[in-house]
This record gives C-alpha cells, sequence and structure tokens, in this order.
C-alpha cells in the first residue's frame, strides 16, 4: 500500500522515531525518591522518548529496587546504568542550564515557566552540553534551596482541585516537550556562545554575595529574598564565560574601591581574571 505524504514510517511500530543524538546530554534528576515504582515508571518514559541519563540524589532507605524494576518493563537497562549523587549540587555540576519543577508559588523567582518554554531552553542548552531536568521529592517537593540550584523553574497548570502530579506523570510530560523541542536541534546565532555552566554561574553568584557583603551594601544573612533576586536575575541573563569574566572584573574593582581586596584562597578565580593585585 502507498505511503500516505508526511505518515511516520518504521517497520512495526508507525510513529516510533529515531532520537536526536543531543538528546543523550539530559540528565533526569530525581532527588530523594521514595518510590521505586515511581522511578521505574520514570525511566520507562526516558525511553520511550529517546532519554537515557538517569541520576537519583540521596534515595529514601525503603527504596524497593525490585519495584522500580517492575515499573521500569523494558527500561531496565536505564535503572541499571543509574547514577547516584550525594547532593543536588553534585548531581547539576557541569549543567548548562538545571529546569526544576515545582507545583507552587516560589518567593522572589521569576514566574515558573510551562513545560514546553522549559523544553525549549533545555533543548537550546543540550545542542551545546549537558542539561538536567530536576524532579522531586514526591512528599514535599524541591525546597527553596533546591529550586536555588536551578537556573529555571518550571510548572505544569493543573486544575485546583487537584494541583499537583504524580512524580511520573509530570515527568512523561516534560520528557515528551523536550522530545519535540529537541527535534530537530535549534540553530543557534551566529557568534553566540551558550551560557556559562551553572556550576560556574553559582560560583559568580557566590563571589557577588561576598562582594556586597564586604562593601557594606548588604548587611545581613537575613537578606535572603534579596539574595534569591540577584541570583534569580544572574540565572536569567545567562552569562557566557566571557561575560562572567568581564563581571568578575568589575566585582574585584568594587573590592579595591571599598578598600577590601578580595582574597583569592576563599574564591573561585576563573581562567580569564588575574585575581587581585
Amino acid at each position: 500500500m502507498p505511503q500516505r505524504p508526511g505518515q511516520p514510517s518504521g517497520p512495526v511500530h508507525g510513529y516510533a522515531f529515531e532520537p536526536p543524538a543531543l538528546l543523550k546530554h539530559l540528565r533526569v534528576v530525581v532527588v530523594e525518591p521514595h518510590h521505586g515504582g515511581n522511578v521505574g515508571a520514570i525511566a520507562r518514559a526516558m525511553k520511550n522518548f529517546g532519554f537515557s541519563r538517569l541520576t537519583l540524589v540521596g534515595a529514601h532507605e525503603d527504596f524497593r529496587h525490585a519495584e522500580m524494576l517492575r515499573m521500569a518493563v523494558a527500561a531496565a537497562d536505564i535503572v541499571e546504568s543509574r547514577a547516584e549523587a550525594s547532593s543536588l549540587e553534585e548531581a547539576v555540576n557541569g549543567c548548562i542550564l538545571s529546569v526544576g519543577t515545582t507545583s507552587r508559588l516560589v518567593k522572589h523567582r521569576s514566574p515558573a515557566r510551562p513545560p514546553e518554554e522549559a523544553a525549549r531552553a533545555l533543548a537550546e542548552a543540550l545542542a551545546h552540553g549537558d542539561a538536567a531536568l530536576v524532579l522531586g521529592p514526591e512528599f514535599r517537593g524541591l525546597s527553596d534551596e533546591e529550586l536555588d540550584l536551578c537556573g529555571m523553574i518550571s510548572a505544569i497548570p493543573a486544575a485546583s482541585a487537584q494541583p499537583s502530579l504524580n512524580l511520573s506523570q509530570a515527568a512523561c510530560i516534560y520528557l515528551h516537550e523536550i522530545q519535540r523541542a529537541a527535534a530537530p536541534a535549534p540553530a543557534p546565532f551566529p557568534g553566540w556562545d551558550p551560557p556559562a555552566p551553572a556550576g560556574e554561574q553559582l560560583r559568580f553568584i557566590q563571589r557577588l554575595e561576598e562582594t556586597l557583603f564586604a562593601i557594606g551594601y548588604l548587611r545581613s544573612k537575613r537578606e535572603q529574598g534579596y539574595l534569591r533576586k540577584l541570583r534569580d536575575l544572574v540565572f536569567r541573563l545567562g552569562p557566557d564565560r566571557y561575560e562572567l569574566d568581564v563581571l568578575y572584573g568589575v566585582l574585584k574593582q568594587m573590592r579595591h574601591a571599598a578598600g577590601r581586596p578580595l582574597d583569592r584562597r576563599k574564591s573561585h578565580v576563573p581562567s580569564g581574571d588575574p585575581g587581585p593585585d
């Protein structure tokens, strides 16, 4: 029978596809999972949409491996090859962008982006390196401090009668949207450099906070709302490595002008920043 124009082809499943290579750069990070079945279902959804890198952070002591394998069905290879991290900071280290998922309003942060917008941002990041989708925990969701490690937050709009989705259901929605956004991969603008990895942005934010305290602009750690606003601003701007070096130079001059040169032993100094004189 002649194939209808535009109809997907395939030997068994007519709507199956070959995943784009850049999907291998996505880390699906599940924080403090309690139910092995949820993780197994997430692994299955990952395999459905062409993803393969699963990371668990601080799995609960009652975590059931057998239940995870049962729910994974044909994705046991993803379960068995999963990475384990002792902290979320370790799990997202080296990622260009990390998107934290939530079902609540977060103070002092930009509004949560819908899944399709978060997916486009992740797809763009995947064209240049690793990125992370951060989920969980089931019973409390990600804390403000955990979301602070994510450059973007995202929420799935849901009815007020049941506003919170099951962890694996949420994962399935996000993974489908990311797969759609990543095929074909977005082409960067000529001369555009990708944002510096999230870890480097976090180190700059730490230096910024130290400098603002040193020059007397901030006077108390109780000003966490203000600090979170600054952190959110840096993440939204997404400076590349050269731009971070420029900003480091500005902070160094601020410290010198205030008569408080920066101690290079206490802060990270990037390759392009000569440090204090």
